[in-house]
């Protein structure tokens, strides 16, 4: 079994374990292109909880965890299991690239929109599977609009309005559904400066990765910055946004004797 350190952060502390194969058939039986749902599989297995000490917040279920949160224990696992060194190559990059320092979970962010009070939160598991079921379905088209829809009707609310309470995933994706439509018909105008608050608003909250999104959901994105100096007359190259999905910690071994699909995306 590999050596994983343990994760410690804000609200979280666990001790990752190496997936067993009897998990690893379980996690590819979900499909891929499901990746929010794989990844709260995933951290239930692999997410042994440590004791806090008094007065610390412990949130355990991963899917009450950010988006950003979910990434940084996954990340943790692949820097782990992965036969390479922790900073494990990326395309032309490496995973430090991907990574944000001194950084952790931010409750939410207040803003103003047209004399109005808001807050706005980060995108939660429970919300991402949502949105992600949502457009998986065909309930709402797959394009990148669509997932920013329904993160910005998930983590946008009126200072004063609550939130949508998650019961279960049919209530809240019905819940979430119905605000997205709601914020449909917002005028252009006013949606576009809507959007602007909000774009402005999640840049505040990004902790441990820089979550951005597209028609086929949640990445990270480059964080260093592209052709500063890396001395020997080599320059930090521009990267796409990387996505960290628990298949690519998968070996290649196992994946053909499951019988899996084992897409690597980067």
């Amino acid at each position: 079994m590999k050596s994983i350190q343990p994760v410690h952060s804000l609200r979280i502390s666990v001790q990752p374990r190496e997936l067993t194969i009897g998990q690893v058939q379980e996690l590819c039986t979900i499909p891929y292109q499901y990746a929010q749902r794989t990844i709260t599989a995933f951290l239930n297995a692999v997410c042994e909880h440590l004791p806090r000490p008094p007065g610390h917040e412990a949130v355990t279920d991963p899917l009450l965890w950010s988006v950003n949160e979910r990434m940084n224990v996954t990340i943790f696992y692949l820097a782990a299991i992965l036969d390479e060194n922790p900073d494990f190559k990326l395309g032309d990059g490496h995973l430090h690239d991907y990574l944000l320092g001194a950084s952790d979970y931010v409750e939410h962010v207040e803003f103003e929109h047209r004399g109005e009070p808001y807050i706005c939160t980060p995108l939660h598991g429970y919300q991402a599977e949502a949105i992600e079921s949502l457009v998986e379905t065909g309930a709402l088209p797959k394009t990148y609009f669509s997932w920013q829809l329904g993160v910005m009707s998930a983590c946008i609310r009126g200072a004063e309005e609550a939130p949508i309470v998650y019961v279960d995933p049919s209530s809240y994706r019905k819940a979430l559904k119905e605000r997205i439509e709601l914020l449909r018909t917002a005028p252009e105008s006013e949606f576009l400066e809507l959007f602007d608050k909000y774009f402005e608003a999640a840049q505040k909250l990004q902790h441990f990765v820089h979550a951005v999104f597209n028609a086929h959901g949640v990445l990270a994105a480059q964080v260093t910055e592209p052709g500063a100096d890396l001395g020997d007359g080599k320059e930090v190259p521009k990267l796409g946004p990387a996505r960290f999905h628990p298949r690519s910690g998968i070996s290649r071994g196992a994946c053909e004797l499951l019988e899996a699909n084992d897409e690597h995306q980067g």
